[in-house]
């Protein structure tokens, strides 16, 4: 991956994560994720299906944002990275 991603994990607190291919290749190996379960529109209710939705983002190039059942699947997600832990939203990032 060259080009640069952004992702806001959370309401108004981000986790900033420092992508790491290989980290999401051995995700997709854990769970199994197949080329046709990438998808934007299903519920992100498991580490799992956070990971299909991420990758179906980057597939299509195109951002957007999803609810996430727990913040746990968020916490779980981004330990996995180098991170930062930062205030987000328009009012502190306008």
């Amino acid at each position: 991956m060259n080009a640069q991603l952004v992702m806001g994990l959370g309401g108004t607190v981000d986790y900033e994560v420092t992508w790491d291919a290989s980290v999401l290749e051995r995700l997709v190996e854990q769970y199994g994720i197949g080329a046709d379960e990438l998808s934007t529109s299903a519920p992100v209710d498991s580490e799992r299906s956070l990971v299909a939705a991420l990758l179906a983002f980057v597939r299509d190039g195109v951002g957007g944002e999803k609810f996430v059942a727990s913040s746990d699947i968020v916490e779980e997600f981004a330990s996995r990275f180098e991170r930062r832990i930062t205030l987000g939203g328009t009012c502190v990032r306008g």
